[in-house]
């Protein structure tokens, strides 16, 4: 089932970018907004998952990136509501939402224009209950959400969220935001795929992480300045606040992107990735997408180090893809890459037009099996940006795998055959 485009109006402002044209597959855009002024989003809605869209597509237009986020009864700084000890997550999930909507409100943007929310459960027995606010709260306009299991930062906290989201703020550079978030502007965009250097404790091997990162960023045209949000997978989770003392200084006070800390279970201390813009200045691209070797680091056929979208390109978010129940894990990867080709023909982009991919694996799930089935579905040449995360849940009972990404249009991305 496909749902109208959702108009929202930009910024006035001089060359602004025209509304992007919709897929074939997609309704008709809908009107601007009162002053004749406006893009519109499209959103190809989940049969099976109501309140969660199988894609979401977005325009060349500036994105919030919010940082990690709990219902505020849970943060040490608001004690004065700390919910009773197992408060149901539905509960902590609405106060979430409604404590979101006016950080997006700040920048321009709505509960409307979320293109993917990321769902992290203390314990995935909750996620029915999520799952049934989502599809109540987002009924008529469904993010691509990805879910995952992870401990939480505070006490009594059943969930987390952390939301990209369309805004109509008109931004040069990366802004930082008030609320710890971060405003990405139009133009090129920079997916640095994970990167993980082992130092002697978790807080080394962050130093030295982020230090190859920002070398990776330089040679691809960015900077510091330029990173709207950092991903750490950490073990031990409890290491977090050493990790956050080793990224923080990297950046002036005040202007730290979102930095969401997720625990990850591979017998390494960390991996981290990027998402940044590219500098105005930097060397043109050869095309709307690249995928560049960098310095050191060979070429897979499985996955790239990092993936350049140019300027203009649309960005398709697409929902997190699961194997669905009864599959045993060996079988978990190959059912979901099935899955995934139909969904990119909906959105109107294929498997050579991925830009990013996270692949989250439970401990039975086996590494192996998907390596193998992204030697069959990917051109060697163009594999994705990726990083294959250990998790102690995907989030969803009785799965062990599950992946979300982040492709481009073919019509704005012509590839030769």
């Amino acid at each position: 089932m496909y749902l109208a485009p959702v108009p929202y109006a930009r910024a006035a402002a001089s060359g602004a970018p025209a509304p992007e044209p919709a897929p074939a597959n997609a309704h008709a855009a809908a009107a601007g907004d009162s002053n004749g002024s406006g893009v519109s989003l499209q959103r190809g809605a989940s049969a099976h998952t109501p309140g969660q869209a199988e894609f979401v597509r977005a325009p060349d237009a500036t994105l919030y990136f919010s940082p990690h986020l709990l219902a505020p009864g849970v943060l040490s700084a608001d004690r004065s509501s700390t919910p009773a000890a197992g408060e149901e997550v539905g509960t902590q999930l609405n106060a979430l939402l409604d404590a979101l909507a006016p950080r997006l409100a700040a920048v321009g943007s709505d509960l409307r224009h979320v293109l993917r929310l990321t769902v992290a459960l203390a314990d995935e027995a909750d996620h029915a209950r999520a799952a049934a606010v989502l599809a109540a709260r987002f009924a008529d306009h469904p993010p691509a959400v990805t879910w995952l299991g992870s401990p939480l930062s505070e006490p009594g906290a059943r969930i987390a969220v952390e939301a990209i989201a369309a805004s109509t703020q008109r931004v040069a550079i990366t802004t930082p935001t008030p609320d710890g978030g971060a405003l990405l502007p139009p133009g090129e965009r920079i997916f640095i795929s994970g990167q993980a250097e082992r130092g002697a404790d978790p807080a080394s091997s962050v130093a030295l992480t982020m230090a190859s990162l920002l070398r990776s960023a330089a040679e691809l045209g960015g900077s510091p300045a330029g990173v709207a949000q950092i991903r750490v997978f950490l073990r031990p989770y409890a290491a977090r606040s050493d990790a956050l003392a080793q990224i923080t200084p990297l950046f002036p006070a005040g202007k730290c992107p979102p930095v969401i800390i997720t625990e990850w279970t591979i017998p390494l201390p960390v991996e981290i990735e990027l998402v940044l813009a590219r500098n105005p200045g930097a060397p043109a691209l050869e095309a709307p997408l690249v995928f560049p070797v960098l310095a050191g680091k060979p070429r897979s056929p499985r996955f790239s180090h990092a993936a350049i979208v140019g300027a203009g390109v649309p960005l398709i978010f697409l929902g997190a893809l699961d194997a669905g129940a009864a599959v045993e894990p060996a079988d978990e990867w190959p059912a979901l890459f099935a899955r995934l080709g139909p969904v990119l023909g909906r959105a109107g982009s294929s498997f050579r037009l991925l830009v990013k991919a996270t692949y989250l694996l439970k401990d039975e799930s086996p590494r192996a099996s998907l390596n193998e089935t992204r030697a069959v579905y990917y051109d060697p040449v163009r594999p994705p940006a990726a990083s294959a995360v250990g998790v102690r849940s995907v989030g969803i009972p009785g799965r062990a795998a599950s992946l979300d990404l982040i492709a481009v249009p073919r019509e704005a991305v012509p590839t030769t055959p």
